[in-house]
Formats: structure tokens, sequence, C-alpha cells
């Protein structure tokens, strides 16, 4: 030990002695020092501090400052024959080589400590998440050790530093971008194996996103000690003169190897990760917990299939580091598999609609022979809250099969297997997807046979229908209206006798008296909150306490309004039979156009004082019989529901899906709220403050060690 001592003490002496050092250590935080002040300015209005932000950026350093910092400890003991010196003096070889090591990594430590003052000047302004931040630290001071344990491997090789520092950096680079892997190999499960030997491997999925994995201390800790025995091996070469010592080095390195392996698959197969983020993201939460249970109550197990690319392996890794707590929470219950879709094309060959929309991962019961059940296959849609994406899928998958819906199609409605622009077989599919189960019925052939609508019916579609139902139809919806049925209505206005829900007519008497819910024989005319012309009418007021309201129109993304063409205004009674309101509405520089001609014939329109309806106009409306629990929504349109309009915008999807979530029950069912996580908030801090932040993280302290490192230089000139 008073060996390693001396040599330690030794080196790190020759460090703070030297200019190069002081050199290194100005340029690493003025490097530091901007990137945390870019990342200031972005927290200010764009998102919150990033907390392995400086850990993360010394991983892309570390390529480079380590064989800087160690490409002298060997190569010039070697060129200067000083090492021959060592080995004749009583030290050992194990002595000398993890002396120079430590005193290296010492100085390591000493820089990243320096870079504790930026978080000091965070706890100063906001409130940054310490936990993960102390953990990503850790992490790239083992990764350190690690490109260290490198660098000083390649210095007892050759005599000279430039080729010492070359060999290590080309050698750090290749290991650093060990998750590019999957750009070059197309075996995925290769590529995969190839990642987990890289150092940025077993940082960017678990100590940078705020999980600490057994198997990452191990990796780093075996990489140091794999490194440090070669390179004691090297520096025993010198004195070799046999041929066997050569084979004994190649024999227990290839051992220890061995061993590091062993130890690193046992500590993954035990799982041993550790949550450290402030806000516990990474351990699931009770609402998670209780969907789990139910699970695991069922009689099937079910499987998460994800597909990914060979490019697109840290995106799975990172993935991964969620779906393995649901195995791991149901005990093997939950199983996970990936798939690469350009390897087993006919696996994916029946996600190939979904996969074409940017979803990837799926949850499906598993049959007896092992096999997905492809019936049950739901997606799981992607978002920041992965763990709520997840849960949601779940319980979509667990309730799949339990809600019918039914699509009218005798009152000349919207075709839902119709593919074509006009038709409605994208919701249709989307539905199915989702654990729907679709199927049709006529009103017109049940009212002749005297028959009612299916009692397993979760919610009746009437998609823009062109003719007005008979008293015997109207029968059949009342009876089922009158058991709590669901109803979901959209109608355009078409310029016939016949037209749906006119006024006067049968049906439209009839929800009047029942929802308090009727429609005008009007044209809405916006010309604040429209699309290309006055007619095409941007959702300018929505609901959103209302569940079918809940998705639209929400701040910064305009895509999630919804667009009606051609759209009917809806009359809400203001002392309703049963409770009511509006769900849409449009702005104040509106009107309901009852010269419905001159707009379908000349596109003309005009606001007639007297005669035309007022603003705001209500063109999406609610109904609900408490005693009962029917539900009816009725829209003023149809055509946001075809294939050309229905996701142009995307809110028309959104309203359609919720509305019908609202109307079946299914969003109380399968509703997952999002984690409210204890994010580090935005930065709020006045322009002077952050000058002298920037000032000095910048200025300063760069200044300070490159003053000394003069300080040194000059001193040194001085004695000379």
């Amino acid at each position: 030990m008073r060996a390693i001592w001396l040599i330690f003490h030794r080196e790190l002496s020759a460090y703070f002695t030297s200019p190069l050092a002081y050199l290194i250590a100005g340029a690493f935080l003025l490097l530091t020092g901007i990137t945390f002040n870019n990342d200031v300015l972005y927290a200010l209005t764009i998102r919150p501090v990033d907390p392995a932000l400086i850990p993360s950026l010394l991983t892309r350093v570390m390529v480079f400052f380590a064989p800087l910092l160690t490409m002298r400890l060997l190569a010039e003991e070697n060129r200067e024959g000083t090492l021959e010196l060592l080995l004749t003096a009583p030290v050992s070889d194990f002595s000398i080589v993890l002396g120079k090591f430590l005193s290296a990594w010492a100085y390591y430590t000493f820089l990243l400590a320096l870079t504790f003052v930026y978080q000091l000047v965070l706890v100063q302004i906001t409130t940054p998440d310490l936990a993960h931040t102390i953990g990503a630290y850790v992490g790239v001071w083992l990764y350190g050790g690690a490109t260290l344990a490198v660098g000083l491997f390649f210095s007892a090789l050759t005599e000279s530093q430039i080729l010492a520092a070359f060999s290590s950096s080309i050698t750090l680079l290749v290991l650093y971008y060990g998750e590019s892997v999957g750009d070059i190999v197309s075996n995925i499960d290769l590529a995969r194996i190839i990642f987990n030997l890289t150092l940025q491997g077993h940082f960017a999925p678990s100590f940078a996103v705020g999980v600490a994995r057994g198997e990452d201390v191990v990796y780093y800790t075996g990489v140091m000690t794999v490194m440090l025995f070669i390179t004691i091996r090297a520096v025993e070469a010198r004195r070799w003169r046999y041929v066997h010592n050569s084979i004994w080095t190649i024999v227990s390195t290839l051992l220890l190897i061995g061993i590091v392996s062993v130890t690193y698959v046992m500590v993954q197969r035990a799982a041993l990760v550790a949550d450290i983020t402030i806000d516990n993201r990474f351990t699931l939460n009770a609402r998670t917990l209780e969907v789990l249970g139910r699970v695991q109550l069922s009689t099937r197990p079910v499987r998460i299939t994800g597909f990914y690319r060979p490019d697109q392996l840290l995106e799975r890794e990172l993935d991964d580091q969620y779906y393995q707590l649901y195995e791991s929470a149901t005990n093997g219950f939950i199983t996970r598999e990936y798939i690469n879709p350009l390897a087993e094309p006919a696996r994916a060959a029946p996600f190939e609609n979904a996969l074409a929309q940017g979803i990837r991962v799926f949850v499906s019961f598993i049959n007896p022979d092992g096999t997905i059940d492809l019936r049950t296959t739901t997606p799981v849609n992607r978002s920041e809250h992965q763990e709520q994406d997840m849960t949601e899928a779940l319980a979509r998958l667990l309730v799949s099969g339990n809600f019918i819906v039914y699509f009218e199609r005798s009152l000349e409605t919207l075709d839902p297997l119709d593919d074509s622009q006009n038709g409605m077989s994208l919701l249709n599919g989307y539905l199915q997807t989702n654990g729907f189960v679709t199927r049709s019925l006529e009103l017109f052939t049940l009212a002749q046979r005297g028959e009612d609508i299916p009692r397993d019916a979760s919610v009746v579609i009437i998609a823009r229908p062109r003719r007005q139902p008979s008293e015997a139809e109207i029968a059949v919806l009342d009876r089922y209206l009158a058991r709590g049925g669901r109803l979901f209505i959209a109608a355009d206005f078409y310029p016939i006798a016949a037209n749906f829900m006119a006024e006067g007519s049968a049906f439209n008497d009839y929800m009047w008296r029942t929802f308090g819910l009727r429609m005008y024989d009007a044209i809405v005319v916006d010309m604040q909150s429209s699309a290309q012309s006055p007619l095409d009418i941007v959702s300018a007021v929505v609901f959103s306490d209302h569940p079918a309201a809940s998705s639209l129109n929400q701040e910064n993304r305009p895509e999630t309004a919804t667009l009606f063409r051609i759209a009917r205004p809806i009359l809400v009674s203001q002392n309703p039979p049963v409770p009511n309101g509006s769900i849409i509405m449009t702005s104040e520089l509106s009107w309901g156009e009852t010269d419905t001609e001159r707009v379908i014939s000349r596109n003309e329109y005009s606001a007639d004082e007297g005669r035309d309806i007022r603003p705001p106009l209500t063109t999406a409306a609610w109904a609900r019989n408490n005693e009962t629990d029917t539900r009816v929504l009725l829209v003023g349109d149809g055509d946001f529901l075809m294939n050309g309009q229905v996701f142009n915008p995307l809110g028309n999807t959104l309203f359609f899906l919720d509305s019908l979530g609202w109307l079946t029950g299914y969003t109380e069912v399968v509703q997952f709220a999002p984690r409210s996580f204890v994010t580090t908030p935005l930065i709020f801090v006045s322009v002077q403050q952050l000058d002298a932040i920037a000032v000095g993280t910048v200025i300063v302290m760069p200044a300070l060690l490159l003053g000394l490192g003069g300080a040194v230089y000059l001193r040194r000139r001085w004695r000379k």
C-alpha cells in the first residue's frame, strides 16, 4: 500500500504542477459552463433543467480528455527511460500501474467536483432533481474511470504520447458510438450485444434517465479491472524471457474476462435496479398496480410486443426500462418480446397498418401454444407518460370485446367498411384496434320485424344520415333509449324536403321533447373561427369539462381543434326535460344562415337581422337522463367522420373517440390519469442574474484555472 501511495502522490503532484493540467481544466470548465448556461436559457421558457446534462456531456468529452490525462503516464516513462528505474526499484508493477491510474482518476474526480458549482447555482434559482443528478454523476464517474483505464493501457504500449493518445481516442470513440451500431448491423440481437459492450450502452439508458442498475456498475468496474490487469502484464512484459509468459497472459486475461462476464450476467438476472428520480417515475404507482392485479386475475397471460429496427436500438433500451417493471411486478405473467420488422417481415405483417402510423408497441393475450392472440392485440400509444400509456393499453386489453358499436345503415349513412375518401373505414378500424367490436344494424329492418336494437349495443352511431326516420323507426330508437341506450348522431344539412331532423319533422320534435335538443334548418357561417371559407367552422369555444371535449383546443396545438364543413346549428333548451348542454360553439362573429338555397347554389351569405340565427351557435351538444343513464350526443356535421377529413385536423378524431368514450363508459373503465411528476420547474431569474451566472461560470472560473496554469508555467521558467 505504501508503494501505491507513493506513486499516487507523485503522479497527482505532477498533475497540479503542470501547466497542461490547468489548461485542460480550464477548457473543461469553459465547455461545461457554456452548455450549462444554454440549458438555463432553455429552462426559462421551453423545458425544465436536465438533471443529467453535464454528466451526459462528459461522456462525450472523455473520449478526448481521457487520452490527454493518461498519455504521458507510462509513455513518457518509457521514452525517458525512467520506467526502467521504477522497475528495478522495490516497487511492484501492480503498484506502479494502480498508483498512476488512481492519480488520473483522482484528478478527473477533481474536475467533476468543480462542475458541482452548477448544481449550487441551480439550488439558488430553482428546485433541481438532486437525486437524479447525483446518480448521473456517479455513473459518469465510473464511466470516466473506465476511459482512463483504457487510456493507461495504450500509454503502456508505446513511447509516443501522441500515438498513445490517438490510439486510445479511436478506441473510446468506437465505444462511445456503440449506440449507433444499429445503423451498421442489421441483426438487432447482435447490435444489442455490441451495444451492451460499449461504455455508452451502460449510461444512456440508465444513469442518464434516472436508473441505477447493478449490471452497469459491474460493467464499468469490470472494464477497469480487465484493462488494468493487461496494463500490468504489458509493463511486466519488459522482463519476460519466455514464450509461456505470453500464453499465460492470454489465458489469465480470458479467465478474468470470463469471471467479469459471469458476474455481470448474474447481477443482470438479479435485476438490481434503483429508481434515483425524485418523483419515482421508474416505480409503478398504485393505479398501475391495481390494473396489474386485474391482469393477473385473468385466465390468460399477456405479452408486450415491440417492433424496433436496429437503428432504434437506444429507443428500445429506454422503453425496456419501463416494460420490464411490468414483467417484474406480475412475476412473469406479463412477458415482453422485441421483433425486428426488417428481419421478420412475416411477423410484422399483421401490424403493418399500425406500424405505418408510428405505433410500434402492442399488448396481447397469449394463446395456449405460446403465440399472441391477434384478435386481442391492443396498441400502446406513445407520449411523455410511458407508464400511463402502457397501463391504459392493458386496461383496454382487459375490456377488449366488452364494448359493441352498431353503425346504423338504413338511413343512407356513411359506410364503415368503405375505404374511399367518403367512407368511414378509418374510424371503424381504429375502434377495432382499441378493442371495440363493430357491427351494423338497420332500423328499417328492425321496425318491419317488430324487433329491438340488440341489448349488447354499447352505442348506436347514425353517421351523416340522408333521410328522415319513419314513426316505426323512431319507436325502435325510443325503446332502445328508454332502457338506457346510447346514441351518437352526426347530421349534415341537405337541401331536400326529407332532410334528417328537419324543423318540424317527427324525429326533431322527439329529440326536443325527450332531450331538449333540436336542429335548425340553417348553415353556420363564422367570419372569425373558420378555415379556408367561413363555411369551414373551427371550434371557437369548447366546454372542456365535458369528457367529449377534454382533448380539444389544446394550448399551442391548433391541430386539436375540430373542423366542420357546412355545419348545422343546434338549439339547446334552457329548460330541458333532462340535463343537457353545449360541447362546441362558434365565435361571436358567426350566424346561422337560414337562406340555405343561396348558400348551396350561389355560395353567398350575409347576416340578416331578424331572419338569421344569432351567435354564438352550438355545433355539438349532449344530453343525459340520470335515471336511466341514457346518453345522447348530437353533432351538426357528419362529413368530419369521413376518411378524407377525420384526421384533418386531428381534433376531428379526438372528438369522435372521446365522444364514444363518454357514451359507452369506455373512458371511465380504462382512463388512467397522468402522473403528477415532481418535474423541476422552469427557472425565473432576472437578466442581471443570468448575466452574473454566465460571467461566473463561463469567464471567471475558467480564467482562474488558466491563471493558475500560467502562474505554474512562469514559476517553472523562473526556477530554470
